[in-house]
């Protein structure tokens, strides 16, 4: 079967909401070996496109910055909005200042993180070859909605 990268990824997590079933011995091999055909796709992808060492360190600054100029609520903790902190009013220049700093120091790292993103994300729409184990109707457990369109393409008449 051919399946894009992305489609690849989304089923072998979206398996996850299946992992507790109680099934048959045959629904339980024939998604356990799916599970794990598409482990190899997902593993290789996530090796060969995670995040550089390099580039958690400028995260971890650039997040320990926003951190220590950040507006704190009554019980002394970072406003965060929309996955963002709010930065104290009197300290926004200096903010962007010195992240303009980091993001010059860390310029190197941050155009190759942005170069392995681009590469990523192309890799997502490559098609693959996936041999996939059809798993008979008939056994397929009472299952959630959300959990069969988990198995649903590995489901045959």
């Amino acid at each position: 079967m051919e399946l894009k990268l992305s489609e690849i990824r989304e089923l072998y997590y979206g398996l996850e909401s299946i992992m507790e079933v109680e099934s048959e011995f045959d629904f339980s091999y024939g998604i356990a070996k799916n599970r794990r055909t598409l482990k190899s796709y997902v593993t290789h992808f996530e090796e060969k496109y995670k995040t550089t060492k390099e580039y958690e360190e400028y995260e971890k600054e650039r997040v320990k910055l926003a951190y220590d100029m950040a507006t704190l609520d009554e019980d002394g903790q970072p406003i965060i909005k929309n996955q963002s902190y709010i930065i104290k009013a009197d300290l926004r220049d200096e903010f962007k200042g010195k992240l303009e700093d980091l993001k010059e120091k860390f310029k190197e790292t941050i155009d190759k993180q942005k170069e392995l993103s681009e590469k990523a994300e192309n890799a997502l729409n490559e098609v693959k070859q996936v041999e996939i184990y059809d798993i008979s109707k008939s056994i397929v457990p009472k299952l959630t909605i959300k959990q069969m369109e988990a198995v649903f393409l590995f489901i045959k008449d």
